[in-house]
């Protein structure tokens, strides 16, 4: 699975307030972290800021999360 399908699976998880979330998050985040060029700490927390957000519920949190994505290259 992408990293972007990941991240859309994760929102629809975050909604459904689905238990494993957090453990799910956790694993994103350390692909987010091995598959990132050029990652900065700023970048780093974004995503898990992102990541903080979705789950108390703000849905404009996904799109900062695919967002962060993009940067992946």
């Amino acid at each position: 699975m992408s990293l972007a399908n990941a991240a859309k699976l994760l929102f629809l998880m975050a909604q459904a307030h689905d238990r494993r979330y957090a453990r799910a998050a956790a694993r994103w985040l350390t692909r987010y972290i091995s598959e990132t060029k050029d990652l900065t700490p700023a970048m780093l927390s974004d995503a898990a800021d992102a990541l903080a957000d979705l789950e108390s519920g703000d849905i404009d949190a996904a799109e900062r999360l695919l967002a962060a994505v993009k940067t992946t290259g």
